[in-house]
């Protein structure tokens, strides 16, 4: 059984990716219109790139590989302020801490703000590497990241944001 419907395609300008792309993510705008999309770039280093969909079609949210290294395991969340915010696991942080498990690639979690993507809580706060991670904000506004932290044996690790965003 399926619906009437079918699946429309929203062309993305091909100077927006500039090769493989994988760990995308798309969520909804705060207001409920438009989409905002995140993926890793191949062809930037894996790097991360956020778009956003709207009346004029796919358009860059800041510069286009915005990370300082390879990112995956993206995933977005709605900030207050109206742009979104990503967690990711951070490539850039390999061996970030002495005896770090899993070759670093921390829990980094970035918010765009004043025309660029800033941390919250700087490149890595996790203990190890971050896999498979979910974030959302509660409707009282605050955030939460879960991830398999290796440093705890692969075991679920929550964390909430503490500071404004």
């Amino acid at each position: 059984m399926s619906l009437a419907a079918s699946w429309d395609t929203f062309p993305v300008n091909s100077g927006f990716v500039s090769g493989p792309v994988s760990h995308l993510d798309i969520i909804e705008r705060p207001l409920g219109t438009f989409v905002y999309l995140a993926y890793s770039d191949a062809g930037r280093g894996s790097k991360a790139t956020v778009l956003q969909y709207g009346i004029s079609g796919w358009q860059a949210f800041g510069l286009l590989g915005f990370t300082p290294g390879g990112a995956s395991w993206l995933r977005l969340a709605k900030g207050l302020a109206g742009a979104p915010l990503l967690a990711f696991s951070n490539a850039s942080q390999r061996g970030w801490a002495a005896g770090a498990l899993g070759g670093g690639k921390g829990l980094a979690v970035m918010q765009y703000s004043d025309g660029s993507w800033q941390y919250l809580g700087g490149p890595a706060v996790s203990k190890g590497a971050a896999y498979h991670i979910s974030m959302a904000r509660s409707p009282d506004g605050t955030l939460a990241a879960a991830y398999q932290d290796v440093a705890e044996g692969g075991k679920l690790t929550v964390q909430r944001w503490s500071g404004a965003s």
